[in-house]
């Protein structure tokens, strides 16, 4: 089987929507990408899914070396951010917001590791906060997220 970026997205986006403490805050808008402006529809608060890309623990003349010719499977990274962003003009609130949130998303994306067998682990990398640099109402909680996958070399 293949795994793509968009599969792992996908799965992550429903896991996130399952889940009523992401629906509590942000309802039904989660969704992945994000463009260059931030739109009135994605306010007063929604979470986007961004894709960053994919990469292999080891080259192929590692593996080779490690494990013989002939091996086909890699373990494979795709990494992408997870990204609440919301509104909020008063900075205590808005810090009280920023950390509630990055613990809801933490405990809602690790509920289930594997993205129902999607996946073989998910890592939670840093979290960032950040304010829009024109829009000081508007807050960004980013989280750094890793998912593992072991599939075959050859597949690519």
């Amino acid at each position: 089987m293949s795994i793509e970026i968009a599969d792992i997205r996908d799965a992550l986006i429903t896991q996130l929507k399952a889940d009523t403490d992401i629906t509590d805050i942000f309802s039904t808008r989660i969704d992945y990408g994000l463009g260059r402006n931030i739109t009135q529809n994605m306010l007063p608060s929604c979470i986007r899914i961004v894709q960053l890309g994919r990469g292999v623990t080891a080259t192929d003349a590692e593996i080779e070396a490690e494990f013989g010719s002939g091996y086909t499977w890699v373990w494979a990274h795709y990494r992408l951010h997870v990204i609440a962003i919301f509104e909020q003009s008063n900075e205590k609130t808005a810090e009280d917001a920023e950390s509630d949130y990055d613990r809801k998303l933490r405990k809602a994306i690790t509920k289930d590791r594997e993205l129902g067998g999607l996946v073989t682990d998910i890592d939670i990398g840093r979290t960032v906060f950040r304010t829009h640099p024109e829009k000081d109402s508007t807050h960004y909680v980013i989280l750094e997220i890793t998912a593992l996958t072991h599939e075959r070399s050859d597949v690519r």
